[in-house]
């Protein structure tokens, strides 16, 4: 990212550090997963032996490395060359930086990834042009991923694309760049950018090479992968069958797994040679097996 200012690199990071970083350490920080399974019938003992998670690990990369990670965080919020200042991740917090020999303090205010509203203070030293460079993420301009690895099963329509103000006026047309939006201006203290992500739930079609998950869909809300748990669908979680038409909403639910947002819909499920309708529960997946050991699964057979 540093080297070629494109914002793929922190699409790939934010996706690792979402749904990789934390599905493998459970809400307490006392129990791990050393792999991060998609699927899981609730018996196989896929994890070093348990079929959830595990206080430690002999080789204990893995608990060591996310100790050694989470300190760091902060230092990748921001980055800076010449011209001004980069905003790669979203995140509530105060950053002091240097542009053209000045110092600018930023007064980040989000509930990201949550919500997709971002207010950005500007608090530069002196009065003076710089560029602020708005990363735009790959999940809101079509693209789960670089690369033709994963689609959108769906389509993005207009209100659901990013929207800008800068002291509170509509920024009309916002040129992305390798994944930016560049705002050069005469920064002055108290400037403040918005930036509005809408995030509805998305379905995730992987490429067609991909044969386990041909015919299948995996649900994405902003930067957040889903998956089904045993604990909140039954032990019929991995024979639902998600139709195309099928509504998908979402619902903050500030007393389950620490406060998160979960997804709802309806499902299909054969029970006596019969398609029978049923309601599901989705949870983020870094948050799965903090309640209890069963089934899981992120891939849904689509058709």
């Amino acid at each position: 990212n540093l080297m070629h200012g494109e914002t793929n690199y922190f699409d790939v990071f934010e996706r690792a550090l979402y749904s990789g970083l934390l599905s493998g350490v459970s809400l307490d920080g006392e129990k791990f997963f050393y792999v991060n399974p998609l699927e899981t019938d609730g018996l196989e003992k896929f994890n070093h032996g348990s079929n959830g998670r595990k206080s430690w690990f002999k080789t204990s990369c893995c608990p060591t490395n996310i100790a050694r990670f989470l300190p760091s965080l902060s230092g990748y919020v921001y980055a800076v060359d010449n011209e001004g200042v980069y905003v790669n991740l979203y995140v509530t917090n105060t950053g002091k930086v240097a542009v053209k020999n000045r110092q600018v303090t930023l007064l980040q205010e989000t509930r990201y990834p949550w919500e997709g509203r971002v207010k950005l203070t500007v608090n530069p030293e002196q009065k003076g042009k710089f560029n602020i460079n708005m990363r735009i993420p790959g999940w809101c301009r079509g693209e789960p991923v670089p690369g033709d690895l994963y689609r959108f099963a769906d389509t993005l329509t207009e209100q659901n694309h990013a929207r800008l103000k800068i002291n509170g006026e509509i920024q009309s047309e916002l040129e992305v760049n390798k994944g930016y939006v560049k705002l050069t201006r005469n920064w002055r203290k108290g400037d403040v950018i918005e930036l509005n992500m809408p995030m509805p739930v998305r379905r995730v079609a992987a490429n067609e090479k991909v044969k386990d998950d041909r015919a299948k869909v995996a649900l994405q809300r902003g930067p957040i992968v889903y998956c089904l748990e045993e604990v909140d669908n039954g032990n019929m979680v991995r024979n639902l069958y998600l139709p195309p038409e099928s509504e998908l909403t979402s619902v903050y639910q500030g007393n389950l797994l620490g406060a998160v947002v979960v997804v709802k819909g309806r499902a299909t499920v054969r029970k006596a040679e019969k398609k029978v309708t049923v309601p599901f529960t989705a949870v983020p997946y870094y948050s799965w097996n903090n309640r209890d050991t069963g089934q899981m699964v992120v891939w849904l057979t689509a058709k």
